[in-house]
């Protein structure tokens, strides 16, 4: 009971609101709403994360100031936890500050010292300061004939220190490759004004489709020391459209685009190496936010509508696939409006006769403004969610490869984590197909919100009443005869065999030819190649009765139900097949290399799986071979593999999920 009175004494005192953050004179200024009662007096305190170090300021009036003076004291460069504190019979209480609902990440400037304002994953107020005796801005930006980019700006020097040289510094993103550009100087009473031109043609050993640039500006003294260098940051620049952030768009070579851009995050400059006919969907995927933006401004949710996309709009598949078809059998939803983003090739796939939009489309974005439901298995092109929108976020497996921030290999996912992160935000709920990912998602995605440990509706269709008759419908439509065995290749794609930004190659190691003299008569071999791997597969006509390349086939959970081997490397794709208790060999060529090199494991893989690690294709003929004596091996292993990560799989995970979220 006293404890109860307690929190409600404090959760009263300590109750605020943050209505505006300035930057006023030598001041940081606060003002705040909701204090009650007024009698009491309250503190604003700002704690240094580095350090430790408090400062404790009166707030007076509703207003509290920080002299900016103590905050250069404390840290020239520092990140602040802001709380608002009171001391009842001389006890300390705090609370912390919320990010203020009306606020957005934001730089504020004032002579030297630069104010940043961000929201902290759990959505605390986090103030970040930063002090320097230089600071620059942009001025113009602009071409000339010879397609070289010309960039302006002033430069103000604080300190006394002798400027000598100035230069623009490009690091490619996925390499860090450096490539710098000298440019003129010319001096006025304490500022200088600088002039850099940027000429792709100096890119050009570099050069890779989809590779992108960051900019940085750098000044160095009379001794050719470098005494400053940040991004170049476009800190003034207002953008009316998402559009209006492709600055500049220069066709350089082959028809390809170098173009100048503002990031969203940031509002840095950086440039990229584009086909032209990429650069024109993202051009319009850029118009699409503006689109989207403006619905958010002017139209209300509609609380019965809901967007599917799975894979990217790729592919008709995973768990929003399985959660939808049981939302149309669902009588509950009869009245709502479903919205499906799907390739037009793919529109004719889908029951039910939902709406179908092109992923990007100005149409897409309508939608997604809004709707009230979103339901992905990746993530979406926008990373803003409106109030009142629930998302969820189905995922698409277990992982045996480390995510995200997990990830210990630079890499393209390690490239993708900011975007990634920010998307994670918008999430109100997470599935996890068992407790093992519940615990790898939230430390892996930084997720600190609801998650869904039911199974994944994907999996429903192992436990189904028809199954037998799916697979013999299955069978048909890719023309498999009846009489024939499967076995199914999945693997995965590597890190280290990069054919462009997120895309990869793969060859098959192992010679079909043999594959096909051992196995032809018994088996029919189909190959289903990650989303992420660009080379097609080029199989001989011969062979067009042995092997089907399924890579485009759009439910490969369709294809697990029909196959009676599953051949895979370090693809997910096993623990979802795990529940069909079929056998499963990992052919892992390069396991050393994968294991130390490129990614690493949550699971110890030598001890821990369902089935035997192949490294030579004569190991895998003869796994295939004695596959009976294999799975009579691995039979406790297989048990207790079911038991850890698939026991939530058992026929009713979107029911189950649907009656949560919806």
């Amino acid at each position: 009971m006293l404890k109860s009175i307690k929190s409600k004494v404090r959760e009263n005192i300590l109750k605020h609101e943050l209505k505006d953050i300035e930057l006023s004179g030598k001041n940081i200024k606060l003002i705040f709403g909701g204090l009650q009662p007024s009698f009491i007096q309250r503190y604003v305190s700002f704690k240094d994360r580095k350090s430790g170090r408090w400062i404790h300021k009166k707030i007076i009036k509703n207003c509290a100031l920080i002299p900016i003076s103590e905050l250069e004291n404390t840290s020239r460069d520092g990140q602040y936890e802001v709380s608002v504190v009171a001391f009842i019979l001389k006890k300390r209480i705090s609370e912390r500050t919320r990010f203020p609902k009306w606020s957005h990440n934001k730089n504020i400037e004032n002579e030297n010292c630069t104010m940043s304002i961000t929201q902290t994953i759990k959505g605390n107020i986090l103030v970040s300061t930063t002090f320097s005796d230089y600071k620059y801005s942009i001025t113009n930006i602009s071409h000339n004939e010879k397609n070289v980019f010309c960039i302006s700006g002033k430069f103000s020097v604080y300190s006394g220190v002798n400027i000598s040289r100035c230069e623009i510094v490009l690091r490619r993103r996925d390499t860090g490759i450096c490539s710098g550009f000298k440019g003129i100087l010319k001096r006025k009473d304490n500022d200088l004004f600088f002039d850099v031109e940027i000429d792709t043609m100096k890119l050009q050993k570099n050069l890779c489709l989809n590779a992108r640039w960051d900019a940085f500006i750098q000044f160095r003294n009379t001794q050719d020391i470098t005494v400053f260098r940040a991004l170049i940051l476009l800190k003034d620049m207002y953008f009316g459209s998402q559009e209006d952030r492709y600055l500049l768009n220069l066709e350089v070579s082959h028809g390809n685009i170098c173009s100048l851009y503002a990031t969203e995050n940031k509002s840095s400059i950086a440039f990229w190496y584009i086909d032209k006919k990429k650069f024109e969907e993202v051009y319009q995927f850029a118009k699409g936010k503006t689109q989207y933006f403006r619905k958010v401004e002017v139209d209300p949710l509609n609380e019965k509508m809901v967007v599917f996309e799975s894979f990217l709009g790729k592919q008709y598949t995973g768990s929003p696939k399985y959660i939808y078809e049981e939302m149309l059998r669902d009588s509950r939803f009869a009245d709502f409006k479903f919205i499906w983003s799907i390739c037009n090739e793919k529109k004719d796939e889908i029951p039910g006769n939902p709406i179908t939009v092109e992923r990007g489309s100005l149409e897409y974005y309508k939608y997604l403004a809004v709707a009230k439901y979103r339901v992905n298995n990746v993530v979406f092109p926008i990373h803003h969610k409106r109030e009142g929108t629930i998302y969820l976020q189905t995922w698409h497996g277990t992982p045996l490869k480390k995510l995200l921030f997990d990830i210990e290999f630079e890499g393209p996912e390690t490239l993708g984590r900011e975007n990634f992160y920010l998307e994670s935000l918008n999430w109100d709920y997470l599935i996890a197909q068992n407790e093992f990912s519940n615990e790898t998602f939230k430390r892996a995605f930084r997720y600190d919100r609801e998650v869904l440990v039911e199974g994944y509706p994907v999996n429903d269709i192992f436990y189904s009443f028809d199954i037998k008759e799916r697979e013999e419908q299955i069978k048909k439509k890719l023309g498999i005869p009846l009489d024939k065995k499967i076995i199914l290749y999945a693997p995965t794609w590597r890190d280290n065999e990069m054919s462009g930004s997120w895309s990869h190659s793969f060859s098959l190691k192992f010679d079909i030819e043999e594959f096909y003299s051992q196995f032809g008569d018994e088996y029919v071999l189909v190959l289903r190649m990650h989303h992420l791997i660009s080379s097609e597969l080029n199989i001989d006509k011969r062979y067009k009765d042995f092997i089907l390349d399924c890579s485009k086939y759009s439910d490969i959970q369709e294809l697990y139900i029909i196959s009676d081997i599953l051949i895979t490397d370090y693809s997910s794709v096993f623990f979802d097949f795990a529940n069909s208790k079929k056998p499963i060999l990992f052919f892992a060529y390069d396991f050393e290399v994968y294991k130390n090199e490129i990614r690493g494991f949550y699971l110890d893989m030598e001890n821990e799986l369902p089935g035997p690690i192949i490294r030579t294709e004569s190991e895998l003929y003869s796994a295939i071979k004695n596959i009976i004596a294999i799975s009579h091996d691995y039979v406790d292993k297989y048990a207790e593999f079911y038991e850890r990560f698939c026991s939530y799989d058992d026929g009713n995970s979107a029911k189950r999920i649907i009656d949560k979220v919806f």
